[in-house]
């Protein structure tokens, strides 16, 4: 089942109507309410129409997850670290790591100046 208040969050964020969002969509405008309502479950195919929409991962409407976008280039590779051997999945986590605190570094120190 998707997390509808964020499916109705989204909505409102931009500033649209369920009948904008249905149209763009190929359903009707009541049944999008009720998929937004959570009156009825979406297949699998919707839940992509609606994902690509909003720009956002399915991940997003069907777990708590906390992050709304991923651009597409990052989710490929991060699928692909699953492939990497553990060494290297522990360097590559490092770096990121590194480059991270270093970018939060910079940001903390433009603040200050």
């Amino acid at each position: 089942m998707i997390n509808t208040q964020r499916l109705l969050q989204l909505r409102k964020e931009r500033g649209i109507t369920q009948a904008e969002i249905a149209n763009e969509i190929g359903v009707e405008r009541t049944t999008y309410v009720r998929y937004e309502k959570g009156d009825i479950q979406m297949s699998i195919e919707m839940l992509k129409k609606i994902s690509s929409f909003f720009n956002i991962t399915s991940d997003y409407l069907l777990w708590d997850s906390s992050i709304p976008n991923i651009d597409p280039d990052v989710f490929g590779l991060v699928q692909d670290v699953n492939e990497l051997i553990p060494s290297n999945k522990e360097l590559l986590k490092g770096i990121i790591t590194m480059m991270i605190e270093s970018q939060k570094r910079g940001i903390e120190m433009q603040q200050t100046a």
